[in-house]
């Protein structure tokens, strides 16, 4: 986690207005797909943890369908502040999948952002950023210039698995009792 970035999103936020367009669903099986692909959306990234899967757990069959079906139309990227062993596993979990997975994401930081767009070489603009956080994932993939991002409810709470942390849950519910996440449809 870059802690600069962090300490950043949350002086903009507080001290600052910045573009809050995000599209929130309850879930990655909620999204209207095809209104996506109708935006010319080439690169869906999505973060891993409470996103596709539990806190840490094996991704399962219905998100590894998804992906899948996803990569016909899409180039797929993971952006997650995960350690190497996790990342290692995310490898094996999607290797039917083709996808990309940078080294180190530095979420709330844009230089995992900048890798995938390089390794794609795609713009912003191309791109649609899926992701549980609102500091992690939404307001670093607008630091990174992507206009379009959906938030989803934490992956733990609506359809099962292991929870995060307790500190990252009670920074989520700050962020919420903040009201941070006031909401424009994009994709609905």
């Amino acid at each position: 986690m870059d802690i600069y970035a962090y300490f950043c999103f949350w002086y903009e936020t507080i001290f600052r207005r910045w573009n809050r367009e995000v599209t929130c669903v309850e879930s990655v099986f909620e999204i209207d797909y095809k209104k996506i692909n109708n935006k010319k959306i080439e690169l869906i990234i999505f973060d891993v943890d409470d996103t596709l899967t539990g806190h840490h757990n094996k991704i399962g069959s219905k998100s590894l369908r998804l992906l899948s079906n996803l990569e016909k139309k899409f180039k797929i990227a993971i952006l997650s502040n995960c350690t190497t062993n996790r990342r290692n596993e995310i490898h094996k979990m999607l290797s039917s999948i083709q996808f990309y997975i940078p080294n180190k994401a530095g979420k709330p930081g844009v230089n995992g952002y900048k890798k995938i767009f390089d390794q794609y070489q795609i713009k912003p603009h191309q791109a649609v950023m899926i992701g549980d956080k609102f500091s992690m994932d939404m307001w670093s993939a607008h630091k990174a210039g992507i206009k379009h991002k959906i938030l989803v409810e934490p992956f733990s709470e609506t359809i099962g698995g292991d929870k995060s942390t307790s500190i990252e849950r009670l920074i989520r519910k700050f962020e919420n009792k903040l009201k941070i996440c006031d909401t424009i449809m994009i994709f609905t």
